[in-house]
């Protein structure tokens, strides 16, 4: 049986990446973004570290992992329905160059909530994960379902697709 105080989805654990590889780059959209929850994202990406840390106590792998992900993380949000942190850190204003606001159109919201995951290990093999998701990226505790596909990136499929196009 399902127990909600049990059986939660951790974003950490989705967004590690996979053993022997690393984070080359990341999109994600949400309709609303909890900065708390923003600046956690990077460790998980990074450090394969879950979500629940301690952002005082780990403010040296939290700022590399920032600085970091400010040239290779974009997350796009609805214009607007950004959630502040109930204590200001300097930290906060260092994920700025992640966040793409989305101003909604007269009649509808931005409200996808995707992770497209680029993932590199040192022989240039490559893997993506797509990550669909039922809940915004916040510390909400509402009940959430995700679906997570990951697959390789094949050399020689890209190379035969540019040659039998080229023809």
């Amino acid at each position: 049986m399902l127990q909600p105080s049990k059986d939660r989805l951790d974003y950490g654990n989705l967004l590690m990446p996979p053993e022997g590889f690393q984070l080359d780059n990341a999109i994600a959209t949400s309709y609303s973004l909890d900065l708390d929850a923003l600046i956690s994202i990077p460790v998980a990406l990074y450090f394969a570290h879950s979500l629940d840390l301690n952002v005082k106590q780990d403010v040296v792998q939290v700022l590399d992992s920032i600085r970091r992900a400010s040239s290779t993380v974009k997350v796009f949000c609805q214009k607007g329905q950004i959630k502040g942190p109930d204590n200001q850190h300097r930290l906060y204003s260092f994920v700025e160059p992640c966040i793409v606001q989305v101003p909604p159109t007269h009649k509808d919201s931005f409200h996808p909530k995707v992770w497209v995951i680029r993932y590199k290990n040192n022989s240039k093999d490559i893997k993506y994960r797509v990550i669909v998701l039922s809940r915004n990226l916040t510390f909400d505790r509402s009940w959430d379902v995700a679906f997570q596909m990951e697959g390789e990136w094949i050399q020689d499929r890209q190379n035969n697709f540019r040659n039998k196009t080229s023809n």
